[in-house]
């Protein structure tokens, strides 16, 4: 994981790359996870997952996954950007340039403080490249 400054107002972007050798099997699989302090799935310190189920876009909002579409192939590298609103407590997703989520709701209202790189129980192989983390609103 990356810590940071928190942020507690504004907005701030994550901007990856990242590449998948199957995006085959059920199951949502994490790859990036905000939180306020150590990552604890069973407490309520994280904003938000960001995964894949297959090849679609998956995010925890509102206490369930919600895909946000088919948009990934094997072998290819896929920018991810997603752009946290501390103000209103959602987010934004694009996935190579193209905007998938809008006004996200966060899981629980918290101000994180990391980034997680997870594969939960992912036993594809995954690459990611390229983290960059800025305040400030996509650019």
């Amino acid at each position: 994981y990356a810590v940071f400054t928190k942020q507690t107002s504004g907005k701030h972007t994550y901007d990856i790359w990242i590449r998948f050798a199957s995006v085959t099997g059920t199951g949502a699989h994490d790859f990036l996870i905000f939180s306020d302090g150590i990552f604890n799935y069973g407490g309520n310190n994280w904003a938000t997952f960001i995964a894949r189920d297959d090849a679609a876009l998956h995010v925890y909002s509102g206490s369930t996954w919600t895909s946000l579409g088919s948009v990934f192939s094997i072998d290819t590298w896929h920018h991810v950007e997603v752009e946290l609103n501390m103000d209103a407590n959602t987010f934004n997703v694009w996935v190579d340039l193209t905007q998938k989520g809008t006004n996200v709701a966060f899981q629980n209202n918290i101000d994180p403080d990391r980034v997680t790189i997870s594969d939960n129980t992912d036993s594809t192989n995954r690459w990611t490249d390229s983290l960059e983390i800025y305040t400030g609103a996509r650019q």
